[in-house]
């Protein structure tokens, strides 16, 4: 019997490689990291049928990348926006693109079918505008997770320029993109309060405040919210109070989708740094008594957000004799003893502050909950184990 000649099997990586046609004289340029871009394609060239580019950026050959950028066919454009998603996260890249004015393009793409003027209607988009706009958005992100990329995204003016696209969100999947860059920008002081001062806190309350939000644009809103709070302003938090950010927050609270419920609790926490916010909580009914409900939450992210948002409102006396009265102590010692160690942290937290109110002292100095803060004092974790000490200094103290 003849024996059959085995076909070697293939790498399944092999498979995932494309080549578009490129000039080979340059090849000798580039290396592996850069080989992602750049392509020579004819005019009549059909729509290519996979998703991205595989043949790219050689190291002078950026002036050319972004001129098919600007002037390219849609095909083109696309094809190239998709490799700038990839090749933008490597920190060389980025730093060379954004000499050659990369940024400009992107903001460009986001901002397609508008006029310089601020209030201006915006043109009605085609297709494939829509798919460029949202690839730029894309683009934005990749650009945004980067320090470098932030320094340049706040030093110009691409927060103020895309503002109107983000406002419409006329789609949603651009908008989610913006979402995510503007998220990573507000991880800073500087980066908030740019957007607070350009006039983001009442566009996202509008957002939260209308009926086209899907959960995942939601949490993002609710997360954005939280960080354009936390942007060290007090008259920040005051604007928000006046636009009803109170209501918006409580009623993500009884959300079915967990993630919305802990964004919620987390933006109430940044509320609880003023007291003017304390005492607007303090007067609308039903929040510090749904927070002591989320505190037993089945999702252990709920019920530490939870917590945290108590243990900042806490600073208010009547808020701690609502927790007292609805009871919000009561999970406590459970809390401690999960194995999550924000959920332990939170909770150490919220007992230090509440333990203030002789009533809550009185529930909480037990043998059960001073033995499990004592076992906490011992953790490898220093910062758990630092709040544990405080939090029994605070339960054991005698007047």
């Amino acid at each position: 019997m003849q024996r059959r000649a085995e076909t070697p099997a293939v790498d399944a990586s092999v498979e995932t490689v494309k080549h578009l046609r490129a000039q080979g004289s340059l090849l000798y340029k580039r290396t592996t990291p850069q080989h992602l871009t750049l392509v020579s394609v004819k005019g009549d060239v059909k729509e290519i049928p996979y998703e991205r580019v595989s043949e790219a950026f050689g190291s002078d050959n950026h002036p050319h990348i972004l001129h098919a950028l600007e002037e390219g066919e849609p095909v083109l454009r696309r094809r190239v926006l998709e490799a700038l998603a990839s090749v933008l996260k490597l920190p060389q890249e980025l730093v060379v693109s954004m000499k050659h004015g990369v940024l400009e393009l992107i903001e460009g793409g986001i901002t397609v079918g508008l006029d310089e003027e601020e209030d201006s209607t915006p043109a009605e988009l085609t297709e494939s505008d829509i798919e460029l706009q949202q690839l730029s958005a894309r683009v934005l992100t990749v650009m945004a997770e980067s320090p470098c990329g932030q320094a340049e995204l706040l030093k110009g003016e691409t927060t103020a320029r895309i503002k109107h696209v983000f406002a419409v969100m006329s789609n949603k999947r651009t908008c989610e993109y913006l979402y995510d860059a503007l998220l990573r920008l507000t991880g800073s002081f500087a980066g908030a309060r740019q957007l607070t001062s350009t006039g983001y806190l009442p566009i996202v309350l509008d957002h939260l405040k209308g009926y086209r939000l899907n959960d995942a644009l939601r949490i993002r809103a609710l997360k954005l919210l939280k960080n354009l709070l936390n942007d060290g302003v007090a008259g920040t938090t005051f604007r928000a109070l006046e636009l009803g950010v109170v209501a918006q927050c409580v009623k993500r609270l009884h959300s079915p989708n967990f993630e919305v419920r802990a964004a919620a609790c987390d933006a109430m926490a940044a509320l609880g740094f003023a007291d003017k916010a304390r005492k607007a909580v303090v007067e609308h009914e039903g929040v510090v008594p749904r927070l002591c409900v989320l505190l037993t939450d089945s999702q252990w992210q709920v019920a530490s957000a939870s917590a945290g948002a108590l243990m900042s409102l806490a600073a208010h006396d009547e808020v701690k004799r609502q927790i007292v009265a609805n009871e919000g102590l009561a999970p406590v010692n459970h809390l401690l003893q999960t194995n999550k160690v924000p959920l332990q942290l939170h909770t150490t937290k919220l007992v230090a502050v509440v333990t203030a109110l002789p009533e809550a002292r009185r529930l909480l100095d037990v043998p059960a909950t001073t033995l499990r803060l004592k076992t906490l004092t011992q953790d490898e974790n220093a910062l758990l184990a630092k709040s544990a000490k405080v939090a029994l200094a605070a339960v054991q103290w005698r007047a």
